[in-house]
């Protein structure tokens, strides 16, 4: 398959378990009335392109094989006071450990302070990606559902960092120790 853009969700992608390849990746576009609740039917990929993500879309359930995701941003969290870019991320993921086999996140991971759905423990389940795609942080009002970032362990970044955080913050030196490569 080129391309699978879906407007509506089946729930999960079991109608697609003999997929082997798509090309040009998923688009899945949020539906309120038929919400994406999983990836389950997914389990064959070992490498996989998913251009967006859904706001309602609760785990990433059914990519425990994936060792390579590829994307545009993944927004989490959101804070309508917060003066920032990514206030419609999304709010009620919380389990990233079916990403645990990660070695390859060629994604701009973007997290903002409120209704953050993960947590620092979460983070700590993509300590294997060694290739970051980006990560955007915007840390604006009082709560600070995460403030340390050390199970990130990348030595590629392939995009931008924006870090926008308060005191107190750690893991930026564990974070960044390892990074050899930034950009390209």
């Amino acid at each position: 398959i080129g391309a699978l853009q879906l407007y509506t969700g089946g729930s999960d992608f079991t109608a697609f378990t003999s997929l082997t390849t798509i090309d040009g990746g998923i688009s899945m576009y949020n539906n309120v009335s038929q919400p994406f609740l999983s990836f389950n039917g997914l389990q064959g990929f070992t490498k996989l392109r998913i251009n967006n993500i859904p706001n309602n879309m609760p785990s990433f359930a059914g990519l425990e094989n994936l060792t390579e995701l590829s994307g545009g941003t993944y927004s989490f969290g959101s804070d309508p006071s917060c003066n920032c870019s990514c206030n419609s991320g999304n709010t009620v993921m919380t389990d990233l450990s079916p990403l645990s086999n990660l070695t390859v996140l060629d994604v701009n991971l973007s997290f903002e302070d409120s209704n953050l759905g993960i947590d620092a423990a979460d983070l700590a389940m993509l300590s294997g990606v060694k290739t970051l795609g980006g990560l955007t942080w915007y840390q604006c009002g009082g709560n600070v559902p995460i403030n340390d970032i050390s199970g990130l362990k990348p030595t590629k970044i392939t995009g931008s960092i924006t870090l926008t955080i308060p005191p107190g913050f750690v893991g930026l030196a564990t974070f960044f120790g390892g990074v050899t490569e930034v950009g390209g």
